[in-house]
């Protein structure tokens, strides 16, 4: 995983299934293609955009940009910048009144990106979380 953590990733491709492709999905994916322009090529998935919705007491309905991945060839092309937009659009046209992302503090290529689209990291906001064995021990405690 990009996150440096190898061994964060505890669903299975029946999770996705069942996740992704009920009548109510939790996610969407956007996979990117290259389609090139010969009637025999077969479009190339060359990254992905994987967004849910969420909603805030006080600011209403939100798209969430959980992960956008590029392959290398395909950075500093423009296509981030195109994925973005495409998702502010998207986030306008279902009536979201925000476009939220997360940014991994030395994953320069995306801050980078983000600077140069004129999005604002937020400081001082610190994400809190229980993962995997914390969050059945906290949930399990008494007290």
């Amino acid at each position: 995983m990009y996150e440096k953590e190898p061994d964060a990733v505890h669903v299975t491709l029946e999770n996705y299934r069942c996740d992704g492709h009920s009548s109510e999905p939790l996610f969407f994916c956007l996979l990117l293609d290259d389609v090139e322009t010969s009637e025999t090529a077969k479009p190339y998935s060359y990254g992905m955009a994987f967004i849910y919705f969420g909603y805030e007491l006080g600011r209403g309905r939100f798209l969430y940009l959980e992960d956008l991945y590029l392959e290398e060839p395909y950075r500093k092309r423009g296509a981030g910048s195109l994925v973005m937009k495409f998702l502010a659009r998207m986030a306008l046209d279902l009536c979201c009144n925000n476009f939220y992302w997360v940014a991994l503090d030395w994953n320069t290529p995306a801050l980078n990106l983000y600077e140069k689209i004129g999005a604002k990291v937020q400081k001082g906001v610190l994400t809190v979380r229980y993962t995997q064995d914390t969050l059945r021990a906290f949930a399990n405690a008494s007290g």
